[in-house]
């Protein structure tokens, strides 16, 4: 089975490479077989489409079968990088196989945000009963350099973060044009100088959404007729004395990203009595992760269709039992949340210089907003970084010993078993070891016998081996 890299939540396919936004860690899978004589050695090479320095000397590894490859903050990979594997396998007769793997795109980084593009318009359809109007919305900007832009989201409401004239989310898939157009139907009439708000984010290769970008639009009309179902016009773009739609100052006229500046005559109220149920998670395995650079949360609701009442999701982290965001933002500078609208999943990789730290907890939080002036917040189980493998403390090893685990044999006068005892051997401060594997041999890595051992002896030190 030739190399390849596993998939996980951190990668997708761009035709047929992979993508992944996590810059941190490699996990690789493989398999050889000789059935002439015993496979003693692995060496593992990383290899970059530019030739250049990979942070990664050839690891030389026994029956192993797998291999994650972690790399400090100093020596992540390298956005818009393309990196593969070859592992060689070598078997006792000196004679050796080299398999290589497809290649992987590193692309941690959102796409760059853009707008929505004069001239957008709207036209009233006259129809037989039901209203319908055709809203036609041009926008431009948007740029991922390393991995492409796979698709765009779309929504339109009269409101801040509804749905309803596009009936949900629209999906558009990116065409060659210098900025990008579309038209979609709406069941409803439009007014003139009604306001509607659109909103649009991208989403790149390695899965990674833009910030949403949001403008409120005033249909003008150019028809005189006074019939509706005849009318038709233009989307302006609101550009000054918009209206604040959150009491954080959230509006669609400020800077990008940005709270607007007029004051806001109502507070926030955290409600903690709000009887919905959202369950806050990271995307991890048995509350470990094992990446220094990315961090991904998802949540979901346990009632029963609540989401109608949520009018948008924000999200953070941070370091457990901290201010929100502490330890991943700078506070004094960096706004600690995400607005995500109604999406229930997000995923922050930490700048260059920056790092997740081993063995501390991290918790991810997120704020379900019921009204302009009302959220409250939820927060996750915490979270541990374990980026170390175990380690054998010193002064100890391995014995080859009877059964009593008494002391190490340097001879014996039997031949039909063995025990392998490691008592205290092995030590794992950040997280907890998994399992045991136990090998038997003549010569080192070749082995005879291969036992993996997993939960039975997690607490049993060690393995009577007949031979």
């Amino acid at each position: 089975m030739a190399p390849s890299f596993l998939h996980g939540n951190t990668m997708k396919l761009q035709n047929t490479s992979a993508v992944s936004f996590e810059k941190s860690k490699l996990h690789v899978v493989w398999k050889f077989e000789d059935r002439e004589s015993t496979i003693i050695q692995h060496i593992l090479t990383l290899k970059t489409h530019n030739e250049g320095h990979t942070p990664l000397d050839n690891i030389k590894l026994g029956q192993y079968d797998s291999f994650a490859i972690t790399f400090d903050k100093n020596n992540w990979l390298h956005n818009g990088d393309r990196y593969w594997v070859v592992v060689t396998c070598c078997n006792a007769a000196g004679l050796c196989t080299s398999a290589n793997s497809s290649d992987i795109l590193i692309d941690s980084t959102p796409p760059h945000t853009g707008g929505f593009l004069p001239t957008m318009s709207w036209n009233n359809l006259g129809t037989s009963g039901d209203a319908l109007s055709n809203v036609s919305l041009s926008w431009y900007g948007f740029l991922d350099q390393e991995s492409g832009i796979e698709k765009y989201y779309i929504s339109a409401s009269s409101s801040f973060s509804g749905q309803e004239l596009t009936k949900g989310v629209l999906t558009f898939r990116p065409n060659t044009n210098t900025h990008e157009r579309i038209n979609f139907l709406s069941d409803k009439y439009i007014y003139p100088n009604d306001k509607l708000i659109l909103t649009i984010w991208a989403q790149n290769f390695a899965g990674l959404n833009s910030s949403a970008a949001k403008v409120t639009t005033i249909a003008t009309s150019e028809t005189p007729t006074k019939n509706i179902s005849d009318q038709r016009g233009f989307l302006s773009i609101e550009k000054h004395s918009c209206d604040i739609h959150y009491c954080d100052s959230t509006c669609t006229c400020s800077l990008f990203n940005k709270p607007c500046t007029d004051a806001v005559n109502y507070k926030c109220v955290s409600n903690n009595s709000i009887d919905t149920n959202i369950h806050v998670s990271f995307i991890s395995e048995n509350g470990i992760i094992d990446s220094s650079a990315c961090l991904a949360v998802q949540w979901n609701f346990t009632d029963i269709n609540p989401k109608p009442f949520i009018k948008r999701f924000e999200w953070s982290v941070g370091e457990t039992d901290s201010a929100i965001g502490y330890g991943i933002f700078d506070l004094k500078l960096e706004k600690p949340w995400f607005d995500v609208g109604l999406n229930t999943r997000g995923v922050y990789c930490l700048p260059t210089g920056k790092n997740l730290d081993p063995g501390k907890h991290y918790t991810a939080y997120v704020k379900a907003w019921f009204e302009s002036d009302m959220y409250k917040i939820y927060s996750s189980t915490p979270i541990i970084v374990d980026q170390t493998a175990p380690s054998v403390k010193k002064l100890h090893f391995v014995k080859d010993s009877t059964s009593d685990c008494a002391k190490d044999l340097d001879y014996i006068d039997w031949t039909d078993k063995i025990t392998a005892c490691w008592h205290d051997v092995f030590q794992e401060p950040q997280g907890h070891i998994k399992g045991y594997y136990v090998s038997l041999g003549t010569v080192i890595n070749g082995n005879i016998y291969k036992y993996n051992l997993y939960d039975l002896l997690l607490y049993v030190n060690f393995m009577h081996i007949s031979v």
